[in-house]
């Protein structure tokens, strides 16, 4: 709504970056397949992608019984690949670098993990849709809020924890720590079908951000779509630097969402004031509030580019402190004190509006 017509911008990267992640779910579910059945990884990857186009092609509903489903056995899954791995592995790695070379990469890390939060955080909040009206709002938040932060912090340290056991090989790595046999090969099938639950949430949600582009095609043909261009992804992350490219890609992918947040967020704030719910296709939004939108969209992605850390970009600040990423945050506040001044200026010429 904050956007109005111009909308089709962080339309035309929401879907890109859906393509991108659906690849990205899509490389470790074919690499758990591939050494689960020993089969070529391309192969691989067109069972998964095919299956993941399959339930996305089926809809909406589908796809969150599959999630409700995977939610539960993933748990259970990694619970004991945590367990596993505290019992029988190293987890503490001593740091390989130190001073502003630590402080540096530390702050990388941070970024990384946040660039997944902010990614996924939509869906989570969109199990939502069904709940009714007049839920407390306090307690919608609250449950998702606290859902991310315990999933993403519980897997993340488990990631981190397992850096050295895993590295590169995800699905052998993840094999090795359970033990083998029956418990590993069970473990690497479920990545496999985790990687399908993530990637067919991510494809449905390209395929509405394909249809607000205007493109005039029926929305499970785009779902196939983003899947073929996701497999062409999928080849060239496996070709060579996996770990490199897979980390340039979490980030280049997301860097436009903080921007898009903020100025989302405060429209969005404005329009509820004094109201309990709104009928977003009722909604007006000004052409002069959109222009300001997609501004000051464009102009805080632009002064944050300085601030990237990835080997496509490597901003100047970012190289000065030795590899530290702030494009997210720094895009975030400029993005926010840009349209937020702009809503505030225009409420004191116009309050009749407010």
């Amino acid at each position: 709504m904050a956007f109005g017509g111009g909308v089709v911008l962080p339309a035309v990267l929401q879907w890109l970056s859906s393509i991108a992640w659906t690849a990205l779910a899509g490389l470790f579910g074919a690499e758990a397949l591939a050494v689960l059945l020993g089969m070529p990884f391309w192969l691989a990857v067109l069972i998964v992608l095919g299956v993941q186009g399959a339930v996305g092609f089926v809809g909406y509903e589908l796809i969150h019984r599959l999630q409700a489903v995977l939610t539960l056995v993933l748990l259970a899954t990694f619970v004991v690949f945590a367990v596993k791995l505290v019992g029988g592995h190293e987890i503490v790695t001593p740091a390989m670098v130190s001073g502003a070379g630590l402080a540096g990469a530390f702050v990388l890390e941070v970024t990384i993990a946040f660039s997944l939060v902010i990614s996924w955080a939509p869906y989570a909040a969109d199990f939502s849709r069904y709940l009714p009206a007049n839920s407390s709002s306090t307690r919608v938040f609250g449950g998702t809020f606290a859902a991310v932060v315990f999933g993403l912090v519980f897997i993340q340290s488990i990631g981190i924890a397992a850096g050295n056991v895993v590295a590169e090989h995800t699905a052998e790595g993840v094999r090795s720590v359970m033990g083998g046999g029956l418990l590993g090969g069970l473990a690497v099938l479920i990545i496999a079908l985790a990687a399908i639950g993530a990637g067919v949430m991510t494809q449905y949600s390209g395929s509405l951000a394909l249809q607000i582009i205007g493109v005039r095609v029926r929305r499970p043909l785009s779902a196939v779509v983003v899947t073929v261009l996701a497999f062409a992804l999928i080849l060239w992350l496996d070709a060579a630097h996996t770990a490199t490219r897979f980390q340039d890609a979490v980030l280049l992918m997301s860097y436009w969402i903080p921007p898009f947040v903020a100025v989302v967020v405060i429209d969005w704030l404005i329009r509820t004031r004094g109201r309990a719910s709104i009928n977003p296709a009722e909604e007006h939004t000004a052409r002069s509030d959109a222009v300001a939108a997609l501004a000051a969209f464009v102009l805080a992605y632009a002064a944050a580019i300085p601030f990237m850390n990835t080997s496509l970009i490597e901003g100047p600040i970012a190289t000065a402190w030795h590899g530290g990423d702030v494009a997210y945050f720094v895009n975030l506040l400029v993005a926010a004190v840009l349209y937020g001044g702009y809503r505030l200026l225009r409420r004191r010429r116009t309050p009749r509006d407010y």
